[in-house]
């Protein structure tokens, strides 16, 4: 059975190779934060930690990011609890860009606006929430 597509789910060679270059770089990306081991990733400079002496909502997401890529998802979430949301959310796209490159379509439609902006609020109101109470418990 032949399957035939709109034009709008075609993809332009502009299109194309932007995916495949943000695929490749989310590739890049996990494939550093599989070569260094979470505990010798040196901590980087943050100026909200240093000015508060307490972690800023980003803190830990690299380490989260490497535990993570070596299948540690307990030292995952304990490094950041987002961390292993954005690592699945990173394969993900970095598969379905990739397949959408080489095909030279959009696999899958464009997600209605509402769904998309209600799913991207929850993942910023979870992420929030937990800087929040992390911040709040260093408090303690």
């Amino acid at each position: 059975m032949k399957m035939s597509y709109s034009p709008e789910d075609m993809l332009t060679p502009n299109d194309r190779l932007t995916k495949a270059l943000l695929a490749g770089g989310v590739v890049l990306g996990l494939m550093l934060v599989l070569l260094l081991s979470p505990e010798t990733i040196p901590g980087s400079r943050c100026s909200f930690r240093e000015l508060t002496g307490h972690s800023c909502f980003t803190c830990g997401f690299t380490r989260s990011l490497s535990a993570m890529s070596h299948g540690n998802l307990q030292a995952s979430l304990q490094y950041h609890l987002m961390g292993p949301i954005v690592f699945g959310g990173m394969i993900l796209a970095s598969i379905l860009w990739f397949a959408e490159a080489s095909m030279g379509r959009r696999i899958i439609a464009k997600a209605n606006g509402t769904i998309r902006k209600n799913a991207s609020l929850g993942l910023a109101l979870l992420w929030i929430i937990f800087g929040s109470v992390r911040f709040l418990t260093e408090l303690i």
